[in-house]
């Protein structure tokens, strides 16, 4: 359910977020790394640190792969709903 809530929080704060891809199911890369940041914080008790910027993977060929992008404010705004979400919860 907090993954959940905290979408809601995170809406209500900024109705403009894209949580879902346009076929409106899947989550989006906010949605993704909203949801990460709350299971992170629940299971360790810390926020994801590796956010902002690029996250990439080194393929077979030894190619980068960029799997997701998050800007700053972004991530910052996700680590304090994934906060404040999970702490209300304990």
């Amino acid at each position: 359910m907090l993954v959940g809530d905290a979408w809601a929080i995170a809406k209500s704060y900024r109705p403009d977020l894209k949580l879902y891809l346009s076929d409106g199911s899947h989550p989006s890369q906010m949605g993704t790394y909203l949801t990460v940041a709350i299971f992170v914080k629940t299971i360790t008790g810390n926020l994801p640190k590796q956010m902002p910027g690029p996250m990439s993977i080194t393929d077979e060929f030894e190619e980068s792969v960029v799997l997701m992008f998050m800007q700053a404010q972004d991530a910052a705004f996700f680590k304090k709903v994934a906060k404040e979400i999970v702490d209300a919860n304990k």
